[in-house]
C-alpha cells in the first residue's frame, strides 16, 4: 500500500516532474502556453510553484510514495480555508495586470475569473483546497 508523507526539500525536482508530466496531457495547458508545448517555460512554472508551496507556511505538501520502488507517485498540497468570503472583485486580476509572457492573456483571465467563480462554493465554509 502507497505511504503519504511529508515532502523534504531534496523531493521539489521530483514533485515538479510529476506536475510537469501530468500537465501536458491536460488540453487547457495547450491553449494556456505559447509555443506549445514550452517545455522550459513549463518546467520552470512548475519548480518554481511546488518550490513557492514547500515555503508557504500556511500549505501542507505531501507525497505519494510507492512501497516497492520508493518512488513519489502523487503530490498534494493543501491549504486550510477558514471560512473565507470571497468577492468576484477581489482578487480577479485582468490579464494586462498578470500576464506572464508564456501564456495566451485570454486563456489566462478566463483561467483565473473561473476559478474564482468556483471558490464561491466554498464561501464562508471551512475547508481545504488543493493544489495543484
Amino acid at each position: 500500500m502507497p505511504t503519504i508523507l511529508p515532502v523534504q526539500k531534496s523531493d521539489l525536482p521530483d514533485a515538479a516532474n510529476l506536475i510537469h508530466t501530468s500537465k501536458l496531457a491536460l488540453p487547457i495547458n495547450r491553449l494556456l502556453y505559447k509555443n506549445w508545448p514550452a517545455d522550459a517555460a513549463q518546467e520552470e512554472q512548475c519548480l518554481n510553484a511546488v518550490t513557492g508551496a514547500f515555503h508557504n507556511p500556511t500549505m501542507e505538501s505531501f507525497k505519494v510514495v510507492d512501497p516497492d520502488t520508493q518512488e513519489m507517485v502523487a503530490y498534494l498540497v493543501l491549504t486550510r480555508e477558514k471560512g473565507k468570503v470571497v468577492k468576484m472583485g477581489d482578487e480577479v486580476k485582468t490579464a494586462k495586470e498578470n500576464t506572464i509572457e508564456r501564456f495566451d492573456e485570454r486563456i489566462l483571465e478566463w483561467v483565473e475569473k473561473s476559478s474564482l467563480f468556483l471558490r464561491e462554493d466554498f464561501e464562508g465554509r471551512d475547508h481545504f483546497s488543493g493544489f495543484p
